[in-house]
């Protein structure tokens, strides 16, 4: 009983981290080829680009006076897969009370006060401000006063108190500094903490019918080290003065942090809606984020949590009005990376939410024509590029489908059903569920019956399932050569179909060392270690170990008497 719990001891140890290994390789081959096909597509692909004319009080096209129009571009930086996927630090750190990339944190190097650190203490469910006055001595002197204050629903104070209330689930406008912009979503209420004041401004409740889930606001992006736009500033001839003119650039501002009185807030169904700071009323918009193509379902309105990097900067005019002069807004700018890393989507929108100039990522094919030019024909999306047309292309995608072929195919099985649920950059971190697997990427596509995208899905599993099969056959063969139990080789069995190449491994590092010796019986191999043979039942058959029926009884007679004394009674008896 003891060997037999220590055997299946010692196959789980030894199951558990053959796992963990093989695993462990899959997933950098995995990273390893999202890099190249991310690298490969974006050296062949120009950069997305639009232009801000629609917004602009004048016209740019057109104009004589124009020297460069003003443009906004997008692209993914290098290695944006590994990017936006090894975030482990990242991913430990936004799940911090205080860590830099959480909801509510703040940490000021050189501002005015000098050095605030603001961050949100669960325990008491209050926002904590930290740092440094300089005050002015009566004698003149400067000195830094230390100072904290605690922020709730009902106000601020410089000690936490019951009577402040308590933050559920905050989440803060960390562009803006004054007033410091707060959405409880425990309250369903937008707040504005004025520390200098120590004063709380409160909003009204939104409405719980489901229409609001506000998720960010003001600068509202994510894994911007994976997704680079960049504001490209254009240039007018002024006009007014005789001879050529000299070129300006009017005070035109993408992402103006503090210059506008309104401030976007991403809501979990991809709407960007505006947030009026002085009322703290919520305006809704038909501002969104972009959908990148995607290799299934192009074009499907995606949330925040399915996209790899998202970018969107509202875009303001300044305007003089005698000695100071406004910000007004003219609309935004947002763009997104798809969770493949294959596409990105650049869109401008008016005031209104409308979409007035757009831009994607495609492949641009050109034909050799008769007379030796080369003719431009219709570009491609990038993500049909990125897996079967650039050179290389179809390598990388027939790897990518081997190394989930290798997978256990139960996890590639489970990863189907809760596709669309995995945040986007999850795939990039996940060792046992392949949320970016063929599989899943079929599993998204939302565009034909559910039982048919099940059976269609399944065919980038039949290879999983075919090895598995493979292996299970030949750990029955071997186990019924080696003598297992029909009980041990149906375990064994079961556990190869349902583990794939994990458990084969295991097996073959876990089953009995013996060399086998021919049968007696039936002459097939047979384990030196049992009674009786595992093939023929038959026992041990050995006959020189049988004890003779006879005995000898005293000394033997020396042979050369005994042959002596025999021969002469023989004489005499022939006489």
């Amino acid at each position: 009983m003891h060997a037999r719990r220590y055997n299946l001891a010692n196959i789980l140890a030894v199951g558990v981290l053959t796992t963990v290994l093989l695993l462990t390789g899959l997933f950098w081959a995995r990273s390893l080829c999202g890099a190249l096909r991310h690298n490969w597509l974006f050296q062949a692909v120009p950069e997305v680009r639009v232009s801000l004319s629609p917004l602009l009080p004048w016209k740019q096209d057109g104009d004589p006076n124009l020297v460069s129009p003003y443009l906004v571009t997008a692209r993914p930086v290098a290695d944006a897969p590994l990017a936006v996927g090894l975030g482990v630090a990242q991913y430990v750190l936004s799940r911090m009370p205080a860590g830099p990339e959480s909801h509510v944190y703040r940490w000021i190097l050189e501002p005015d006060p000098d050095g605030e650190w603001i961050y949100f203490d669960p325990a008491l469910g209050q926002i904590v401000c930290q740092g440094t006055n300089k005050v002015t001595s009566a004698d003149g002197r400067m000195t830094l006063s230390h100072f904290t204050y605690y922020a709730g629903p009902e106000g601020v104070a410089v000690a936490p108190d019951e009577k402040l209330g308590r933050f559920v689930d905050p989440i803060v406008d960390r562009s803006r500094l004054r007033p410091w912009i707060v959405y409880d979503r425990g309250s369903a209420r937008f707040f504005a903490v004025d520390w200098s004041k120590q004063m709380v401004k409160k909003g009204r409740e939104l409405p719980k019918d489901g229409a609001y889930h506000p998720v960010q606001i003001g600068r509202l992006e994510k894994n911007t080290e994976a997704l680079r736009t960049r504001f490209v500033p254009g240039a007018v001839r002024n006009a007014t003065q005789d001879g050529p003119g000299r070129e300006s650039s009017p005070n035109i501002m993408v992402d103006p942090m503090l210059t506008t009185n309104s401030t976007p807030v991403l809501d979990a169904s991809r709407r960007v809606d505006l947030l009026s700071v002085d009322t703290l009323e919520l305006t809704t918009s038909r501002m969104r984020l972009p959908a990148a193509a995607c290799l299934y379902a192009e074009q499907r309105a995606v949330t925040p949590r399915e996209v790899a990097a998202y970018s969107v900067q509202t875009v303001a005019l300044y305007s003089s009005q005698g000695k100071t002069g406004i910000w007004s807004s003219l609309g935004c700018v947002a763009a997104a990376l798809s969770r493949d890393t294959t596409s990105v989507r650049l869109e401008v929108f008016d005031p209104n939410g409308r979409v007035v100039a757009s831009d994607e990522t495609k492949v641009p094919q050109y034909l050799w024509t008769h007379s030796g030019g080369m003719a431009r024909q219709t570009p491609i999306s990038s993500p049909e590029a990125a897996y079967f047309r650039l050179p290389g292309a179809y390598g990388l995608t027939l790897a990518k489908l081997a190394l989930e072929s290798l997978h256990p195919p139960v996890f590639l099985l489970l990863s189907y059903f809760p596709a669309s649920q995995f945040e986007a950059t999850a795939g990039y971190r996940s060792l046992l569920l392949l949320p970016d697997s063929f599989v899943a990427m079929k599993a998204r596509d939302k565009q034909g019956h559910p039982i048919e995208e099940f059976f269609v899905s399944m065919v980038f599993a039949i290879p999983a399932f075919v090895l598995a099969l493979l292996l299970a056959w030949r750990v029955d063969r071997d186990g019924s050569r080696l003598g297992l139990s029909k009980d041990a080789r149906t375990a064994w069995i079961v556990g190869t179909v349902v583990l794939g190449l994990p458990a084969y491994l295991t097996y073959r590092l876990t089953r009995p060392k013996v060399t086998l010796v021919t049968c007696a019986n039936c002459g097939v191999g047979r384990r030196p270690d049992r009674d009786k043979c595992h093939r023929c039942g038959s026992s041990w058959a050995v006959p020189e170990l049988t004890p003779p029926a006879w005995r000898v009884l005293g000394a033997p007679e020396p042979a050369e008497e005994s042959s002596f004394s025999r021969e002469p009674q023989a004489d005499s008896q022939v006489q």
